[in-house]
């Protein structure tokens, strides 16, 4: 389904940027 892999992709870019923001406040 489209929408179903439209909400993998949002949730999935929301992690990165997450991860991104929590790396670099440790750094």
């Amino acid at each position: 389904m489209i929408l179903a892999g439209a909400l993998a992709k949002a949730i999935h870019s929301f992690v990165v940027i997450a991860l991104g923001l929590a790396t670099a406040l440790a750094c």
